[in-house]
């Protein structure tokens, strides 16, 4: 993500986001603004969430220097920017009442992954975990080797911890999934549903710690 200086503000880091998003050659149509919504609404790409961005792009375009604090390259006028964004925050509003995150990050050093069994494998890999969760894992140590982690509590309410396993080679990269609270049955079906995971990636009942 574009950084910024200690004290940038709010709506300065979502126009940034904004500016990165649409890049230098973008029409600053409603249609864009509509696959920007939606992408900030399903926290693709955009992964804020949908108050963020809302009460960000309405407090921009208040702004006199609209562009302040940005370095991006950008082609288009502030006022062009303000009507694009004042666009999205429409149809934000229309897609009204937004769902809630579909997992929420937490601390992986505070819950004990060791002992909990595997329920699942899914193939993947370091990239493919990352896409797919919408976070970067944490390095931890395994047995001695570092390897990547992360812990994620599920809008269901199920917490469960994803281990990145390195194959011999990146295609036979894996991930085990351990539920550390919660039935583990309903938290790897609702792991699957959310994360939008096609069956043949999934190996179920693989216990390989």
């Amino acid at each position: 993500m574009v950084g910024g200086g200690a004290h940038r503000h709010p709506w300065q880091s979502v126009v940034s986001q904004l500016l990165y998003s649409v890049g230098l050659n973008s029409t600053l149509d409603d249609e864009l603004a509509q696959q920007l919504a939606a992408m900030m609404i399903r926290r693709q790409g955009l992964t804020d969430g949908p108050e963020v961005y809302h009460r960000g792009l309405s407090q921009a375009v208040e702004q006199e220097d609209i562009l302040a604090g940005q370095t991006l390259p950008n082609r288009h006028s502030p006022e062009a920017l303000r009507e694009f964004f004042r666009l999205i925050v429409r149809h934000l509003e229309a897609g009204r009442p937004w769902p809630p995150p579909r997992w929420e990050r937490l601390p992986t050093a505070e819950w004990p992954r060791a002992e909990a069994p595997t329920v699942a494998t899914i193939w993947g890999s370091l990239p493919f975990l990352t896409e797919k969760f919408q976070n970067f894992p944490d390095e931890v140590t395994d047995g001695g080797e570092v390897t990547h982690a992360m812990v994620l509590r599920l809008r269901t309410g199920e917490v469960v911890a994803l281990e990145l396993v390195d194959g011999p080679t990146p295609a036979q990269d894996r991930i085990r999934v351990k539920v550390l609270d919660g039935d583990p049955a309903a938290a790897l079906t609702s792991l699957i549903d959310l994360a939008k995971i096609r069956p043949e990636h999934i190996v179920r009942q693989e216990d390989i710690r």
